[in-house]
């Protein structure tokens, strides 16, 4: 699971920041299970920053139950894909957002 950084100096090495990814990023995958802060924090922290709220941000996330996308969307995510996921359905989304 990747953030965008693919194109970037960055694709190879571990990315110690997100912040750092955000410079390189077309769309951002954010897991929501995340340790320290959540997705949703840091989705709402990436959304009220104005030089990075135009990223459209995809969670992907285990977290199937009902109400979970409405969360995530109420977060700041622009869309939603629950695991498991075919890899087709995952590019798919994230086509949308690259156009």
């Amino acid at each position: 699971m990747g953030t965008g950084c693919r194109k970037s100096p960055l694709a190879e090495s571990h990315v110690m920041s997100g912040t750092q990814c955000l410079l390189y990023s077309q769309n951002i995958l954010m897991d929501i299970q995340l340790p320290i802060m959540d997705g949703y924090e840091a989705t709402r922290r990436i959304k009220a920053d104005a030089s990075l709220r135009s990223i459209p941000i995809i969670a992907v996330t285990s977290y199937a139950l009902s109400g979970e996308e409405k969360k995530a969307r109420a977060a700041g995510c622009d869309d939603y894909v629950p695991k498991p996921f075919s890899p087709r359905q995952l590019l798919a989304k994230i086509r949308q957002y690259l156009q």
